[in-house]
């Protein structure tokens, strides 16, 4: 059984009114025709469609009142086909909150015992700091240890490459935008920034010092007569330093309109250079600055971190940066995951911020390369840039931090990291890798062979190497009444369910079947 009905058509091309079965009544009585609009006919057409008793506006507000209703679709034609340059819309700054505020990387203030042995106490940190991916170290008040950058061979003589930081608005793109541009409240273009870095002038400490107090003298000035400009009968007062700092960090990164140039010199090698920290055959008052762990040339080769069994040179060398007024640190990760301990020795403080490693996916997504990646590379392509504070709007956790003069700060590892000078300053480098390592230098090892990256050490000659230590140690634990630090380290490693017994096991199953 069904409900039938009948219809008739005339060859006149008129239809007749169908019988509509039972809740399919359309609210509108409605004509369809085939209508063809062209270029110079479209109102005569939009006149044929609207004739039957209402006027264009209601008809245009009828129609987009129903979703099924596709608007505005043509059939391709050549001309469409043809490939047309994209359209030049209006830059706009990406909406970042200026109410946002990032969580505080954690302090720590050692005593003297505790300092005095550098991995046993970046290893107690590590279940409090490394949620963070970054903690600050204030060392105990009797820590200064000289610093050779301010010798006068060095400070006056020593030269070397300086790279040049370009943030220009032109190099600015929108990376996404809404369809309806008409609500700039709730729907706002993406802007994404670029950077490029080009290779600079050589200069020595002494003259990098000068350009760089002359510029930032220069911005401030300037920056005084603009606020003077606006008041004249109220002086302007200066912000805090470092805030003054970020909020022009932020305007330089967030904003498409701000363009500087600024210089840097990041990743010099020290053994080229030099090193902050003091050499074997230094004076003798140094000696015990000589043999810290502190002293960034020993940490990467202290007897428990596993780069001592790596023969790579580069590995073990710490790395200067020469910063300046609002030169910066693009994203990056340290290379294999490797923890790295950087000491400021002069200057003006250094704000850092900082992806804990647990995010880390989520960062990657935005970043497949890291901008400081790239930037290393001294490539004249654009790296792109993220303001920390963006970051933290799209829900990844970002921790800053502030390190003064004569202060430490670990990053940890698989964590992302960027940072901003607040002047001029020098900071030293080292990478290291305790036992508590090994499980990120094994998931390092593993992506670097899904991307076909070389890794920067042997994950395999380091364990093999740690395997030795192991039994070494064991073997002293068990005969020796006095137990070392370092045998303590190794017997709670190799325990039953100790971390170095897990690893041990989980390369044990990867190992192919022997017949």
């Amino acid at each position: 059984m069904g409900v039938e009905g009948s219809h008739t058509y005339s060859k006149s091309g008129n239809m007749d009114k169908l019988s509509t079965p039972p809740g399919f009544v359309s609210q509108t009585t409605f004509v369809l025709r085939n209508v063809h609009q062209d270029r110079e006919s479209s109102r005569s057409g939009q006149e044929q469609i609207t004739g039957f008793g209402m006027d264009g506006a209601s008809f245009k507000l009828s129609l987009h009142s129903r979703p099924w209703i596709v608007h505005d679709h043509k059939n391709p034609t050549s001309e469409t086909l043809k490939p047309i340059k994209p359209e030049v819309r209006e830059r706009r700054i990406q909406r970042v909150s200026n109410n946002v505020t990032l969580e505080e990387a954690p302090v720590f203030n050692p005593t003297e015992e505790e300092f005095s042995d550098t991995l046993t106490y970046t290893a107690s940190l590590r279940d409090k700091a490394e949620p963070y991916g970054i903690c600050c170290v204030v060392p105990p008040p009797s820590w200064k240890p000289p610093c050779l950058l301010e010798d006068k061979e060095i400070w006056e003589v020593s030269k070397f490459d300086t790279q040049v930081q370009l943030f220009d608005a032109n190099d600015t793109m929108v990376k996404k935008e809404e369809a309806d541009d008409d609500d700039n409240d709730d729907h706002t273009s993406e802007s994404v920034k670029f950077c490029r870095v080009e290779r600079g002038t050589r200069k020595t400490l002494e003259t990098f010092k000068n350009f760089a107090d002359s510029y930032k003298k220069k911005h401030f000035s300037a920056e005084d007569e603009v606020l003077g400009s606006k008041s004249s009968s109220t002086p302007s007062v200066k912000p805090e330093p470092i805030a003054y700092v970020e909020k022009e960090y932020r305007q330089l990164v967030e904003s498409p309109l701000v363009e500087i140039e600024v210089l840097c010199g990041n990743d010099l090698d020290t053994r080229t250079f030099s090193s902050g920290f003091p050499l074997p055959g230094g004076p003798s008052e140094s000696c015990k600055y000589k043999t810290s762990g502190w002293n960034l040339n020993n940490t990467a080769k202290l007897p428990a971190s596993l780069l001592s069994f790596e023969d790579c040179e580069s590995v073990g060398v710490p790395r200067l940066s020469v910063g300046m007024f609002l030169s910066s640190q693009l994203w990056k990760s340290e290379k294999d995951r490797l923890y790295s301990l950087c000491y400021l020795h002069m200057g003006a403080p250094r704000v850092w911020y900082s992806v804990a490693g647990c995010h880390r996916s989520k960062v990657m997504n935005l970043f497949p390369e890291m901008s400081g990646e790239q930037q290393s590379k001294m490539s004249r392509e654009p790296v792109m840039m993220m303001s920390p504070y963006a970051l933290n709007m799209e829900g990844i956790p970002v921790t800053r931090c502030v390190q003064y003069p004569g202060q430490y700060v670990i990053l940890f590892p698989g964590s992302c990291y960027s940072a901003v000078n607040c002047g001029f300053n020098c900071l030293e480098k080292a990478n290291f890798a305790p036992i508590d390592w090994l499980p990120h230098g094994d998931v390092a090892v593993h992506q670097n062979q899904e991307k076909k990256k070389r890794s920067l050490i042997s994950y395999d000659k380091i364990l093999l190497g740690a395997a030795r230590e192991a039994v070494k140690h064991l073997k002293e634990y068990s005969l020796s009444k006095k137990k070392t630090a370092d045998d303590t380290r190794w017997f709670n490693a190799c325990g039953r369910e100790g971390l170095f017994t897990s690893i041990v096991k989980v390369c044990m199953l990867s190992l192919p079947l022997l017949c």
